[in-house]
């Protein structure tokens, strides 16, 4: 299992499944668009009873394994699911912001729209890994007449600064960073006009030499005009603000594996459970194995032909919600 979990956690990204989404484009005020998918498609008025937003990790595409198997299994339960995946990555940008873990914008106005079509749905969120961060900053900042029946978030980040002190001392944390940090580094590079626009042309050698997300981060400071690496900082940690405020109203239910190498040290360290279940809403839920949104089930070789290995996370939100559902 120590081999597995991680050796699953690889190969799923690699996987894609070209579901059927219905795609919708949607436009800020300022010009920054965002695109929704939806499974099995967008609906209007009382065509759904029940919908979830969910907010996939940064390096995540709407067909990943995970992903996939997640908005199916809603579906099965009668959802509609809208995926929202990180700007730049799927589609070019229209401005110079690009991706970060504490832009919440793209799901509060998602919310509104979604609330003015269906206005008698039952809304849920979900988010896994940084996704959590984006659910949880929408918590804070989502328009008060818009209420959500529940909220599921796997592979959650606590503290930001400590997830990336880890991620820049460990080997394992290391080729994460390394990942994500070519990851942002390309999604900013497919728009880097825009963002010289904004802040010239030595930006782009900043970007080109960011190694680690350390120094992506630094990047990101001036992009999107935080005052400080401290701001951005507890900017990107929206669940440790939101669980010491106690401000949840809706059942959260976080699952946690133990054995995640970007959250290793949650368990004793990074997530202080005595807070986050001090509010009756909250549900933390552990696993010894699962690794970074890599739970196998089975045989490591059937995590190149059988995408239901990656099921659990998404079984776990299906009984969840549909529980919720049921005791109202």
């Amino acid at each position: 299992m120590v081999v597995q979990s991680p050796l699953g956690s690889t190969i799923q990204f690699g996987k894609v499944y070209n579901l059927p989404y219905e795609i919708e484009n949607i436009v800020h005020s300022d010009g920054s668009q965002f695109v929704v998918k939806w499974y099995p498609k967008k609906p209007s008025g009382s065509e759904a009873s029940k919908i979830c937003i969910f907010v996939p990790g940064l390096g995540s595409k709407s067909g990943d394994s995970y992903v996939s198997k997640f908005v199916q299994t809603l579906s099965s339960y009668n959802f509609h699911c809208a995926v929202v995946t990180a700007r730049g990555l799927e589609h070019p940008l229209s401005n110079h912001k690009t991706w970060h873990p504490a832009l919440h914008d793209d799901v509060c106005l998602l919310l509104e729209r979604t609330h003015e079509a269906c206005p008698d749905a039952i809304l849920f969120m979900a988010g896994f890994s940084a996704g959590s961060n984006i659910v949880h900053n929408a918590l804070l900042h989502k328009p008060e007449h818009i209420r959500l029946a529940g909220v599921f978030c796997c592979c959650v980040n606590w503290c930001y600064a400590t997830t990336r002190s880890r991620l820049e001392n460990s080997i394992a944390g290391k080729f994460y960073s390394f990942m994500l940090a070519a990851l942002l580094k390309g999604i900013m590079m497919k728009s880097i006009q825009e963002v010289e626009k904004v802040h010239g042309s030595s930006v782009r050698q900043d970007i080109q030499t960011c190694r680690t997300m350390s120094e992506v981060d630094r990047v990101l400071v001036r992009v999107f005009g935080f005052t400080s690496e401290t701001e951005q900082l507890n900017a990107f940690s929206a669940l440790k603000r939101v669980h010491e405020k106690n401000i949840i109203e809706q059942p959260v239910l976080l699952l946690q594996p133990q054995d995640d190498p970007l959250h290793q040290d949650c368990v004793d360290k990074n997530i202080p459970v005595d807070v986050v279940t001090s509010n009756p809403h909250v549900i933390y839920m552990e696993t010894s194995h699962g690794n970074h949104i890599g739970f196998v089930e089975g045989p490591l070789f059937e995590a190149f032909t059988n995408s239901n290995c990656y099921s659990y996370p998404a079984k776990v939100a299906a009984v969840f919600f549909q529980t919720i559902i049921e005791q109202k």
